[in-house]
């Protein structure tokens, strides 16, 4: 969260979001758009976790499953803020007051059912056909990571990818969803509300860029 939100505003905080998330159903039709061209069976494009709906650039049929691959390189790392995170949600346990704050803020997610940074999908522009992706990493973080973890606070104009350069090394994630409808898939975090004005403004804390690969299965 950003460094004036300071732990008296959080009740406040959590409170007004939460009058103003009804209001904006509306605007959240406008967070997911179909930009360029769709790819018939299969994607790849560059995730940016500040999206509050970033198109994948494929059209998914009801009733196809999907295989989606995250790379995750070291130097793009995910984090909310100063909390690591990555596409199964944050890494290492929070501890007080950073667990208290983001316990009093857990209704204004926008999937109050999933945890923080949950990689979600999304099959269409207006509808609610969301999914949390089930993560699974190929390899896990050694025991002393959350101990020594730093996290450096990236420009405000950085971009995803930051270098147009080849990508190698880092952590992969695999995951798949089956879908229940015809559409766009779309990709986004958990975090506070898109479509209202602070829940916007709370995705641009957000840090960290994925490669993301989507293939229908059987291709």
């Amino acid at each position: 969260m950003p460094r004036f939100i300071t732990t008296p505003l959080v009740p406040v905080l959590a409170m007004l979001l939460g009058l103003l998330l009804p209001a904006s159903a509306a605007m959240s039709e406008t967070l997911c758009k179909v930009q360029g061209g769709s790819a018939s069976d299969q994607t790849t494009f560059w995730f940016d976790t500040r999206s509050p709906c970033a198109y994948s650039g494929i059209q998914v049929h009801q009733g196809h499953t999907y295989q989606v691959k995250m790379q995750v390189p070291d130097q793009w790392r995910w984090s909310d803020k100063q909390i690591p995170a990555n596409p199964g949600g944050f890494e290492c346990p929070l501890t007080f007051p950073t667990s208290w704050l983001m316990a009093l803020s857990a209704s204004v997610r926008r999937h109050t059912d999933q945890p923080w940074f949950q990689t979600m999908v999304r099959v269409g522009t207006r509808s609610d056909d969301s999914y949390a992706l089930p993560i699974k990493p190929t390899d896990t973080l050694p025991a002393e990571y959350c101990e020594n973890v730093q996290i450096k606070e990236w420009p405000n104009a950085w971009r995803c990818p930051p270098d147009a350069v080849a990508v190698e090394g880092g952590r992969v994630f695999t995951s798949s969803f089956t879908a229940h409808a015809d559409g766009p898939l779309f990709f986004y975090v958990n975090d506070v509300g898109g479509g209202s004005v602070l829940g916007n403004l709370l995705y641009r804390n957000n840090q960290g860029c994925a490669r993301v690969t989507v293939t229908e299965s059987g291709q």
